[in-house]
């Protein structure tokens, strides 16, 4: 298996729960986003709950289903790009501990020979902030 058939089986995980559970539930079944639940505090405030979403509080499910989709359209993005550049030339990922905090660059073109190490697209945990 290549790396880009790798990379899609991989995505594969993370995508299925949006296709499958989330649009088949929305699009098929009416589902909507529970409620918040309030209730009081002892101290005389209101304490609000958020709703679970696939077993877990909504929050953490879309902020990891959103990570995970801004990664996959970068990675995809440069993948593609890399693919129409001339072939003398490809494109070199920038290690994190080198991108400038005011223009936090990934990606950047270099020689095909002879230059950085070429950016292969592959599988990752880390997050979009953290790659």
């Amino acid at each position: 298996m290549g790396p880009q058939a790798a990379y899609i089986f991989e995505s594969r995980k993370w995508t299925e729960p949006l296709v499958v559970d989330w649009r088949n539930a929305i699009e098929h079944e009416g589902w909507m986003l529970p409620k918040f639940a309030y209730s009081r505090t002892p101290e005389g405030g209101v304490k609000a709950r958020q709703p679970d979403v696939l077993g877990q509080p909504a929050l953490e499910v879309i902020e990891r289903t959103l990570d995970r989709l801004c990664s996959f359209v970068e990675d995809v993005t440069a993948h593609c790009l890399q693919q129409k550049v001339p072939e003398a030339i490809s494109v070199t990922e920038i290690p994190g501990d080198k991108r400038l905090s005011e223009m936090p660059e990934r990606f950047l073109l270099t020689l095909r020979h002879g230059g950085k190490p070429i950016w292969t697209i592959a599988s990752h945990s880390a997050t979009f902030d953290d790659i």
